[in-house]
């Protein structure tokens, strides 16, 4: 009884260390970007038509104009010093970057099925292909690339951030399988295709123009009766009449 129990004892102590397991870290990484997964959708996602909450972005619209205005200004500005320091376009670049709270990053896979998360502008490609990593079913034997098009271009410097690779506020990622299965039945971990959805119409929906009703376009018949009223009235300008 006495040797059972020392067998168990430190088994129980490993399961108390409190270090997470592997899937744990996965999941908190996809919980932490609001995973969601779409199905395959005949309607191409355009982030410049993105449906965004009002909160989304922290300037209105007369706010941006003054963004705008105060951009240009610094690059003149920046052009008129060239001494200034490093430290000072960080800072200004950082400035001009918070006003942005979040970037929303589509991944969407060679069957056109895709998974989003959300990061913030200042999170580096790396932390995008740590979130992909954490979607698949078997990350240590899928070898993978990220990139954008067009023009196509291979996301291949995991330290730059969203920011720097234009993808914010919003931006569908490519990936291409090096190595592995391609369809995402196969790559995807079961429980995220468990979640699968449709793409939301406020994102894909194209905004249209109300139609101009029928009836307050003038009918042929009126505007004809129109034009032979002048020529079937008999009133002639004196001027005109012969003497």
């Amino acid at each position: 009884m006495e040797a059972s129990k020392h067998i168990e004892e430190p088994l129980a102590a490993s399961q108390q260390s409190g270090k997470p397991s592997p899937e744990d870290v996965a999941r908190g990484v996809l919980n932490d970007r609001e995973v969601r997964v779409f199905r395959p959708s005949h309607v191409r996602f355009d982030p410049r038509k993105l449906d965004l909450p009002d909160d989304f972005f922290e300037p209105t619209a007369s706010e941006l104009k003054q963004i705008i205005q105060h951009d240009a200004a610094a690059v003149r500005e920046i052009q008129e010093r060239p001494l200034l320091t490093k430290k000072l376009r960080d800072a200004e670049k950082q400035k001009r970057m918070n006003r942005f709270r979040r970037s929303v990053i589509r991944v969407l896979f060679p069957d056109r099925v895709s998974i989003q998360g959300i990061f913030v502008p200042s999170s580096t490609i790396r932390e995008v292909i740590r979130f992909v990593r954490a979607a698949l079913a078997d990350a240590r034997n899928v070898k993978f690339h990220l990139f954008v098009v067009p023009p196509k271009k291979k996301l291949v410097d995991v330290k730059k951030t969203l920011w720097d690779e234009q993808l914010v506020p919003a931006a569908v990622v490519h990936i291409g399988i090096d190595t592995g299965p391609t369809s995402t039945t196969e790559l995807l971990k079961p429980y995220l295709l468990e979640k699968i959805e449709d793409t939301p119409e406020s994102i894909a929906a194209q905004p249209t123009a109300a139609p101009i009703p029928s009836p307050t376009l003038p009918q042929p018949e009126s505007s004809e009766k129109k034009a032979k009223k002048p020529s079937a009235s008999k009133k002639i300008p004196k001027w005109f009449r012969k003497k």
